[in-house]
């Protein structure tokens, strides 16, 4: 598909309602997607819900690796299509820092957030599994895996939003990107030029 790939995203975060935030995505032909509300999963097109940079969770620059296209405004990444960010969420369960996990440990360090319950969400995988949450993820069968995946992807969400469609002409976005360059510590400036690209 000439011109439809994904070169950057932004984020409009303004509004304190999750069904006020939007995601841009800017392609090589000059349109953009606007994916207003759903879940972040869907928004992001991130099933796994995967953070930008994360050395505690992730291997070293994981997101940007496996194709991440930016960054939203709660430092998780946004993949160019679902496609992808599905293949990024399976391959990490199988890096170094999950596959000699068990199911227990490997939630508590992928769902370590305060809103996250890491023993219920790996009890949540072993039923959907049928496996104990001690069995490790390397122990998992082809079948068993992709159960996993599965249920993931049904805990983290990806609950629709709208989408719609700008044309070449039309610019969004717009007012977003100084204003949030400006809002940005010496820390983040880096992830920011990733996401976004130099400044106008």
């Amino acid at each position: 598909m000439g011109g439809r790939k994904v070169l950057r995203t932004e984020y409009d975060f303004k509004g304190s309602n999750r069904d006020d935030r939007s995601i841009y995505y800017h392609r090589e032909d000059g349109t953009v997607e606007q994916r207003i509300g759903g879940d972040r999963a869907w928004r992001n097109n991130n099933p796994g819900n995967i953070r930008w940079k994360d050395g505690a969770k992730y291997p070293w620059n994981y997101a940007e690796r496996h194709g991440a296209v930016g960054i939203d405004g709660d430092d998780f990444a946004i993949f160019p299509d679902w496609e992808t960010g599905l293949r990024a969420k399976k391959e990490l369960l199988l890096t170094e820092n999950y596959r000699s996990l068990s199911l227990s440990e490997a939630m508590k360090r992928w769902a370590s957030d305060k809103k996250d319950n890491p023993e219920d969400y790996a009890r949540f995988l072993a039923s959907r599994a049928g496996v104990s949450t001690e069995t490790k993820i390397e122990d998992l069968s082809p079948a068993q895996l992709e159960a996993v995946f599965d249920a993931i992807g049904q805990r983290e969400g990806a609950r629709p939003g709208k989408t719609v469609e700008h044309g070449k002409d039309a610019n969004p976005s717009e007012h977003l990107q100084q204003d949030q360059l400006n809002d940005v510590t010496d820390q983040e400036e880096e992830d920011i030029y990733l996401a976004f690209g130099p400044s106008p």
